[in-house]
């Protein structure tokens, strides 16, 4: 039998002994006197008094033993998540979370390796850049100093033509 029923048959068994002692009481009554039949009827309540609190007590239980179960599953379903973290967090020759963080920060240091050496020969590019850069505006001065100079002596000597084809015209 469960819980439910053993409460039920004592609820049921204390009513009809309760039942047959109030009728008992009721004919021994009148030779007992009135004490006794109030001590009887007290007798009665304390009865229906102890089979609620027995069947509330089996109420309480099975709920508790729910709650138990429920406890129980979420510790098992807790311990099961530990279990898969701890896994995933323990180095394991390949497959855990923090063999792949060694993996990617070794992956790292030789893509910040190759960087450096790329910034170094962009560094040397740039000086190479800058005395390119010097050497044509030095490059641009002097040709400009030297077609200034260029243009000044055409300019002297075509002076000189000038004068000396005009003194021809004016002589012949």
């Amino acid at each position: 039998m469960n819980p439910g029923e053993v409460v039920a048959v004592i609820s049921a068994s204390g009513v009809a002994f309760g039942g047959l002692v109030t009728a008992v009481s009721v004919l021994a009554g009148m030779k007992w006197g009135r004490e006794k039949a109030k001590a009887e009827a007290l007798l009665v309540r304390e009865q229906v008094g102890k089979a609620r609190a027995e069947r509330e007590q089996a109420e309480t239980s099975s709920a508790l033993e729910a709650i138990a179960g429920k406890i129980d599953q979420r510790l098992d379903a807790l311990e099961a998540s530990l279990s898969e973290v701890h896994h995933e967090v323990t180095p394991n020759h390949g497959g855990s979370i923090k063999d792949a963080v060694r993996r990617i920060e070794q992956n790292q240091e030789g893509f910040r390796s190759t960087l450096d050496a790329h910034g170094q020969v962009l560094a040397s590019h740039g000086q190479v850049l800058t005395n390119i850069t010097e050497r044509q505006d030095r490059d641009m001065r002097d040709l400009g100093a030297r077609i200034d100079n260029i243009q000044e002596t055409a300019w002297a000597e075509h002076e000189a033509l000038r004068d000396t084809l005009s003194t021809i015209g004016a002589s012949s």
